[in-house]
């Protein structure tokens, strides 16, 4: 099954840990994934994808820009850039939400 992954990199605003990738997809509603490294985020999403849907996945990134520390999920907003939303995860981490709490 391929998977169209949303990725994005936001700068952390921390020198120990200058960015952090996270991705998303609309296919597995309330998916995200997160890790200091995209070849480690990629890896990752995909062993929980195939988990969670239970099939072999195949993903295809495509890697949307974070325009500023101000956009919704950003790591500069409150709380780090978690959100109750679920807009992004915490570093080196996999959530899923039900649809019913997105």
């Amino acid at each position: 099954m391929q998977i169209d992954l949303e990725v994005h990199i936001e700068a952390t605003g921390d020198r120990d840990e200058p960015a952090v990738w996270w991705a998303e997809t609309e296919q597995v509603p309330g998916f995200s994934a997160s890790a200091p490294h995209l070849a480690e985020l990629l890896e990752r999403t995909e062993a929980a994808l195939s988990d969670i849907l239970g099939d072999e996945v195949t993903l295809k990134p495509n890697l949307t820009p974070v325009e500023s520390a101000d956009s919704p999920g950003s790591a500069g907003a409150p709380n780090g850039g978690a959100s109750d939303e679920g807009k992004q995860p915490a570093r080196n981490a996999v959530r899923v939400f039900p649809p019913a709490l997105v």
